[in-house]
């Protein structure tokens, strides 16, 4: 894929404008790259489409949104978001909207609440990202576009589920599905559905439904052939596994993403997946191999700043050596 992208950088400096074409298909493949986790492949063509000197307006504004995607899901991996840098696309984008082009005026309305949806997620107040997925739901509305309006109305409820509003966050899901099943099959959709509602069953105390439900997400992404998407699919699985009494049925998938996150670089999901199985070795009573993971996730969790695993990873540590004490009294 590598070589592909290198290629095709090689022919846009040497061809000229002609190879600059860009339509539906260009940016379609380039998403497809995103979703299956080739994101170095997706950001070097993207960033090498962008500098075509005669870019259409609307194709323009579809590869600085989907620019602007694949930056966010690198800070997803490296603990960087919100990224900056993705703001700044959606702004350029935005300024350059033509005051007819409804179809690009929804999409960076919906960009820009993913976008605030991470930025705002400290607070959990969500104004802003409430309000472009609104706006962006209604032009969506306007348009008959079900896969707009579909991922709008389901940004609305993964809003609602992290202000703990699960009632809510359930039925905007389910009209989510219920408006998706207008548009076409959407297997990264499907797998959304499935995690985001698996969340509020977890957090419900329905462990055995909520497992059900991100067993169906894994395989809907297994299915989109997405590692990265894959990777945490496989965590949330495999802790939902061992919370459920389960442990022994996580260690494939906790392996598996520990695996996948290491070939794809993704210190996030390496953490996620060392943190999984510390927790995982505590349950089976195997101590030694616990503390061994909980030391190295504390030690993964500095490097990146996630606070709250390197303090979880410490009281795995301490409460581990607590127990050891008490096992083998002096």
């Amino acid at each position: 894929m590598l070589f592909q992208v290198l290629f095709t950088s090689l022919a846009l400096l040497t061809e000229g404008p002609a190879v600059c074409r860009v339509g539906a298909a260009t940016v379609a493949q380039i998403r497809n790259e995103r979703i299956t986790g080739s994101l170095e492949a997706a950001e070097t063509e993207a960033r090498q489409l962008l500098e075509c000197p005669e870019l259409e307006d609307v194709d323009r504004i579809a590869l600085q949104i989907e620019l602007a995607k694949i930056l966010d899901r690198v800070g997803l991996h490296h603990n960087t978001r919100p990224v900056v840098e993705s703001l700044e696309i959606l702004r350029r984008a935005q300024a350059a909207i033509d005051a007819a082009d409804s179809t690009s005026k929804a999409r960076v309305e919906l960009a820009l609440a993913e976008y605030f949806y991470r930025a705002e997620m400290s607070e959990r107040k969500f104004t802003v990202a409430t309000e472009n997925a609104r706006r962006a739901e209604a032009l969506f509305r306007d348009l008959d576009d079900p896969v707009g309006e579909t991922d709008a109305v389901h940004r609305l409820g993964l809003i609602e589920l992290q202000k703990s509003n699960l009632q809510e966050a359930r039925k905007l899901f389910d009209r989510s599905l219920v408006l998706s099943r207008k548009g076409p099959h959407r297997l990264i959709f499907l797998s959304d559905y499935h995690r985001h509602v698996g969340f509020i069953d977890r957090a419900s105390g329905d462990l055995e439904r909520a497992i059900l439900r991100f067993e169906k997400s894994l395989d809907y992404r297994n299915q989109a052939g997405s590692r990265d998407y894959g990777l945490f699919a496989r965590t949330m699985l495999g802790t939902a596994l061992i919370e459920g009494g389960r442990p022994e049925e996580a260690r494939e998938y906790l392996e598996q993403a520990l695996q996948i996150a290491r070939d794809i670089r993704s210190p996030v999901g390496e953490l996620r997946a060392t943190y999984a199985l510390g927790k995982m070795y505590e349950t089976l009573g195997d101590f030694q191999e616990a503390v061994r993971r909980f030391r190295r996730a504390e030690e993964q969790a500095a490097e990146l700043g996630v606070a709250s695993i390197q303090k979880a990873a410490q009281d795995g540590v301490t409460r581990l050596s607590m127990t050891s004490e008490e096992s083998n009294p002096r």
